[in-house]
């Protein structure tokens, strides 16, 4: 890999270049893939720490740092306590087009700020906090979270509660029902993340040990909850979740186990896990971004994993030249190159970056049987597999060609232990050759080699 590095007005691009070059379980393929790097030392970038990037409709870049807010468009705007915000610390950024025009809804450490913009900047601002003279329901000076939904409802968090304000309609939320139905204190759970989901008509909010509550408003009832997604009643193994990324019903969590994909709003059914076993950099996944490809960015405190939709996996760290390995926020510009905000600053990706990852090669590594009986093996028509775990009731069988390419994927509800599961080779098609064969459950992951003749 070659790197090439010049100044533009402080602006360093970084232009990585390179051929595939084959070494071990890694590919190494760029694809003249351009970087574009922004840090303190070489742009006017006012902290390395970054925390969150939100764009706007003009492709204006709003940057969120511990030493206050930036607006880029090529040209950068620092602003500060000393003008808009009573905090230097910008926590969470968010949107609303309403009848005042552009806002930005800002979580600082110091209240909700709420500032007006146009094409130079902002023009005005007005914060919210505890006591002021509007009656808010900000119970606390740190706003860690915000979110406008597609109602226009605006949701904010603190560390004692959840506030929603609509009109003149203020309400909060200082209790709430784990999985379980018991009722536990906000103050006694860290929320991690908060998103709208807009076509369930819900805010998701990710906490660490209560799982994922799932809230709603209207100007007569308030705030109300659906069921919390959680143990036992979710089929995931933890209630410590960090981050959120949805696209219409598909939702995705990060958690302190990997990446869970739950593609409906039914509780119980279609959890899928994505771990290191499968090739994630690291299980701790703190934040996420689903592109306009349907490509899974997963930013972790180790670096950067991208699950393609093609079923590949892609590593970038700082090894390979990521700005910094802890990534707390993932976004898009309106020309498709993803942001990156980290503890060293920011990184502009117009394509994949990094390293390929062949999941095969995981399966050769740690080639596990355990719980698992497969047989014939070779098989000519039909696979039967057994799994020895009354645990797992929810078995998610998948076969990879030694291409590491996913060939089938089936879900199996085992209803006793040993139930045989069979897989229909014929009827779907499967060529003669060798597979890893990849069966999971909520507890256990198992592989094996698998010959197909016909």
């Amino acid at each position: 890999m070659i790197n090439f590095k010049f100044s533009i007005k402080k602006l360093y691009v970084y232009i990585l270049l390179s051929s595939s070059i084959v070494f071990g379980a890694f590919t190494f393929v760029v694809d003249s893939n351009e970087s574009i790097k922004y840090t303190e030392e070489n742009s006017d970038l006012p902290s390395n720490n970054v925390h969150v990037i939100f764009i706007d409709s003009n492709n204006v870049k709003w940057i969120g740092t511990d030493k206050g807010l930036s607006r880029f468009d090529g040209n950068w705007i620092n602003y500060s306590e000393s003008g808009f915000f009573k905090s230097n610390v910008i926590n969470d950024i968010a949107y609303e087009q309403g009848s005042f025009g552009n806002e930005l809804w800002i979580a600082t450490d110091s209240g909700l700020t709420v500032g007006a913009f146009g094409v130079d900047g902002i023009t005005g601002a007005t914060t919210y906090f505890p006591g002021d003279e509007v009656g808010s329901t900000i119970m606390d000076w740190k706003v860690n979270h915000v979110v406008v939904d597609g109602f226009n409802n605006r949701w904010a968090t603190t560390q004692s509660s959840i506030t929603v304000f609509k009109g003149n309609i203020w309400d909060k939320q200082q209790t709430a029902a784990d999985a379980n139905g018991e009722e536990f204190a906000i103050a006694d759970v860290e929320i991690t993340d908060m998103i709208a989901q807009d076509a369930a008509q819900l805010v998701l909010i990710a906490t660490q040990g209560k799982g994922i509550l799932r809230n709603r408003f209207n100007e007569v009832d308030g705030i109300s909850g659906a069921s919390t997604y959680g143990q036992p009643w979710a089929a995931v193994n933890t209630d410590v979740f960090y981050a959120i990324a949805v696209t219409e019903l598909e939702q995705w969590y990060g958690s302190e186990l990997g990446a869970y994909m739950h593609p409906e709003l039914e509780t119980k059914s279609e959890w899928d896990l994505y771990n290191s076993e499968d090739g994630l950099i690291d299980n701790k996944v703190i934040s996420l971004y689903i592109d306009s490809d349907d490509n899974i960015w997963m930013g972790t405190e180790k670096g950067l994993s991208i699950y393609l939709a093609n079923n590949k996996w892609f590593k970038h760290t700082e090894n390979e030249g990521l700005v910094n390995n802890t990534v707390n926020h993932i976004t898009s510009d309106m020309e498709g190159n993803v942001w990156v905000s980290t503890n060293g600053g920011i990184e502009k990706f117009t394509d994949i970056p990094g390293i390929e990852f062949n999941p095969n090669s995981i399966f050769m590594k740690e080639l596990s049987n355990k719980f698992l009986n497969v047989y014939p093996n070779p098989a000519v028509d039909i696979v039967n597999i057994s799994v020895d775990n009354t645990k797992n009731k929810n078995i998610v069988i998948e076969l990879y060609n030694m291409a590491g390419v996913k060939v089938l994927r089936e879900t199996h509800n085992l209803k006793y232990k040993g139930q045989p599961l069979a897989i229909a080779i014929r009827q779907n098609n499967i060529i003669s050759g060798t597979y890893i064969l990849h069966v999971s459950g909520e507890s256990f992951k198992s592989s094996t080699k698998l010959l197909i003749r016909k």
